[in-house]
């Protein structure tokens, strides 16, 4: 349930606490992460000016590595034409064509495997949006709303059901990003925690995020024995979801700590890096070989070919490795992970939303007109 991104979108609007950034997606003015984009503007010609949150940002150390790995494959070209233009002496086609075909070969292989490497990587990041936040989003908007119509009279039950769901939320996120336990002191600032529970959890030495849902189902228990009236199945059910919620937080533990097998990415990368250190040597050969065996006008609209090649290839093979380390946690501090601030703000929304209009103007009506008689 990821009903609370339209909060976020402000339902045609940018939202509140973001800003448009050049047409194509939109920011937080907090954090600077990437709120949302507009496909169909970024497929025209957005792209040409959506560089930041890209792979290709040198804002980014992946990013960076991009370009300078490029570099160095046109650096290692440049060697090899100049070897082989004052080596070779007479430009001989033939000599290249099995290194030439071995390259093509291997190109047609590593992009093959890249583009099943990619789905699965897409398809991890879904997961974790979907199942894991989103499962984690579910789970917060029931118990909340569950606890509101089956306990409507204990508000502090209700608040503390609230704040302990926002707190666990945000620990998800200091999970992710490996924050130190004693760091959860900020969530007394911002209203999480109070500081005995933070104090509790730093002596524990643990900011674990599955934790507060252990206080909520505590909490649910006393409420329930107090209560008059609600369902036998009440109690059942609010806890069931509360053990949605550690379920989802589970599952985000699990796909942070169980990456893609290494030697899987490694193959990938030492195909990939040793193609790129083949064509180098061999394009940069053939560009040796186009100087000395065509006409002027043909000698350099080979050459210019051949480093257009030696220019996307390896950015786009780099490029793919560095998207699996930008997707593969999205609860870090990336510009692309997932927005706490604005997820927060929306969720506390949504929830305080849905329990005060939990009564229908119609079911008020009638119970008036019963309440006459």
């Amino acid at each position: 349930d990821l009903g609370f991104l339209p909060h976020m979108r402000g339902g045609g609007t940018h939202g509140k606490g973001s800003k448009m950034t050049g047409v194509p997606y939109t920011r937080s003015t907090k954090t600077g992460k990437v709120l949302t984009y507009k496909p169909e503007q970024l497929h025209a010609f957005g792209f040409l000016w959506t560089w930041k949150p890209s792979v290709f940002s040198f804002s980014s150390p992946g990013g960076r590595f991009v370009w300078l790995q490029c570099g160095l494959v046109n650096l290692i070209a440049m060697a090899s034409a100049w070897g082989f233009w004052h080596i070779q002496g007479a430009a001989d086609v033939s000599m290249l064509a099995d290194f030439e075909s071995l390259e093509d070969a291997l190109h047609t292989l590593i992009v093959f495997l890249l583009g099943l490497f990619l789905a699965e990587v897409i398809s991890r990041w879904h997961a974790m949006f979907v199942n894991c936040q989103g499962g984690l989003v579910a789970a917060i908007d029931d118990v909340n709303i569950l606890g509101k119509v089956y306990y409507p009279d204990d508000q502090e039950v209700n608040d503390n059901v609230l704040r302990w769901c926002l707190a666990s939320h945000a620990l998800l996120f200091m999970m992710a990003q490996d924050r130190d336990p004693s760091e959860v002191s900020e969530l007394v600032d911002r209203g999480l925690l109070t500081k005995a529970e933070a104090d509790q959890m730093v002596a524990l030495g643990t900011n674990d995020a599955r934790l507060p849902w252990t206080w909520i189902m505590e909490v649910l228990q006393e409420a329930d024995k107090r209560a008059k009236g609600p369902s036998e199945n009440a109690l059942y059910l609010l806890h069931k979801r509360c053990i949605g919620g550690i379920g989802a937080i589970g599952d985000s533990l699990s796909y942070l700590d169980g990456k893609l097998p290494i030697a899987y990415v490694q193959l990938l990368a030492l195909m990939a890096k040793f193609n790129m250190l083949l064509m180098a040597v061999t394009r940069g050969a053939s560009v040796a070989m186009h100087a000395k065996g065509h006409g002027a006008a043909t000698r350099w609209l080979a050459i210019v070919l051949e480093f257009t090649r030696l220019f996307f290839i390896p950015i786009l093979y780099q490029g793919c490795f560095e998207l699996y380390d930008t997707l593969s946690n999205p609860w870090g501090q990336d510009m692309n992970d997932f927005p706490e601030e604005e997820f927060e703000a929306a969720i506390r929304s949504e929830c305080v939303a849905l329990t005060s209009a939990r009564t229908s103007p119609a079911c008020e009506a009638s119970r008036a007109a019963q309440v006459a008689e």
